[in-house]
């Protein structure tokens, strides 16, 4: 009997001392749980914090230059070259149409006479909101009319796929460059499209043009975004361009065509496409 109980008390005092470390346990992880729970709230807070402040400037935004030390000897020139292209008239093939002629007010085009494209990046050709060299009145917009506006569920009054954008050249098949001449030799082409009584007007891009201001911040350009974030040197589609190549001069004066990619270069990779464009230059 003696011994018996002798083990019962010593069972008890083994559960005794079982409960109170499994007592330990429990409290210690409650106390990770509830310490954890707190650093969450915490950080929580303070991601609300930073998100409720109201962004900086955008001139404190470093600019993200590319990496042109194999390209460009002279930094300062090549920027002074940059801005008299962008407003020379000569770049366009009739010796009037610029990069400015489309951007320049604040960055983008205010003009209101031909300014309408009837939706040719789907083949549409059929004018809609106005016609060819028409000006633009408040009238003419906008272009998808509601019955009630506050209610997008309410009847559709008129809708159009025009594309209000920016006249540029004449249709016209180039010939060659006239050196010292401004406009280049161009062979007139009849347009099915952009004419009144069978006589060309200035054609006008299937887009509308986007400031450029600020557009060293845009990743990518255009509005499809097919201006590539790199540079292949020779169009705008980046390394989607496996044949893309540019000729670098060796030291015994010969050239070898070789690959590049320049990035962040989105805006060289816009700017090419629209030097060969019928739509633009």
């Amino acid at each position: 009997m003696k011994t018996a109980r002798l083990a019962l008390e010593h069972r008890n005092t083994a559960a005794g001392r079982k409960g109170d470390s499994m007592r330990i346990s429990t409290l210690k992880g409650f106390v990770r749980l509830s310490l954890a729970s707190l650093a969450v709230v915490a950080l929580l807070r303070a991601s609300t914090a930073v998100a409720q402040l109201p962004p900086g400037a955008l001139s404190t935004v470093p600019v993200p230059k590319p990496d042109l030390t194999g390209f460009v000897r002279d930094e300062a020139t090549a920027i002074a070259l940059g801005k008299a292209l962008f407003w020379d008239m000569q770049l366009g093939s009739d010796g009037i149409q610029s990069c400015g002629a489309c951007h320049f007010h604040g960055g983008a085009d205010n003009r209101l006479k031909n300014q309408v494209n009837p939706g040719t990046i789907h083949a549409a050709t059929t004018f809609e909101v106005a016609k060819p060299n028409a000006t633009l009145t408040a009238a003419n917009f906008p272009l998808h009319k509601l019955a009630n506006p506050e209610d997008r569920f309410s009847r559709v009054l008129f809708d159009a796929d025009d594309v209000i954008s920016s006249q540029s050249v004449t249709l016209a098949k180039f010939n060659d460059i006239i050196p010292g001449q401004a406009e280049e030799n161009c062979t007139v082409t009849p347009d099915p499209i952009f004419n009144v009584g069978g006589v060309n007007v200035r054609r006008v891009q299937p887009r509308n043009v986007p400031t450029m201001i600020n557009a060293i911040f845009t990743f990518r350009n255009f509005w499809d975004g097919r201006g590539n974030a790199i540079f292949n040197g020779v169009d705008g589609t980046g390394p989607r361009n496996p044949n893309a190549r540019v000729l670098q001069v060796q030291a015994d004066g010969s050239v070898v065509p070789v690959a590049v990619a320049i990035s962040p270069a989105s805006l060289a990779s816009q700017a090419v496409p629209v030097l060969g464009s019928n739509f633009a230059l």
